[in-house]
């Protein structure tokens, strides 16, 4: 990556919006997998917090009554 992207430390990226581009939707990778999992038919999902796909469960769990998705909460990676 070239330097010049980096600021302060953080990495700086400028979007510009197109005028012609109107029904566009941009996404991250955890709502693209969230609505993948949603169109899929999850309809049950158990985690354990502190996992790499902590992000996708809690997206999905605030998603759970309006798709009927079933959300359980581990207390240990065993349990999960």
């Amino acid at each position: 990556m070239s330097d010049e992207l980096f600021r302060n430390g953080k990495l700086q990226i400028d979007l510009v919006k197109h005028k012609e581009i109107r029904d566009e939707l941009l996404i991250d990778g955890v709502e693209a997998l969230a609505m993948g999992a949603i169109a899929g038919g999850c309809n049950f999902l158990s985690f354990y917090p502190m996992s790499p796909a902590t992000a996708v469960a809690v997206l999905l769990a605030e998603q759970s009554k309006e798709f009927g998705i079933i959300v359980e909460q581990a207390e240990d990676e065993i349990s999960a």
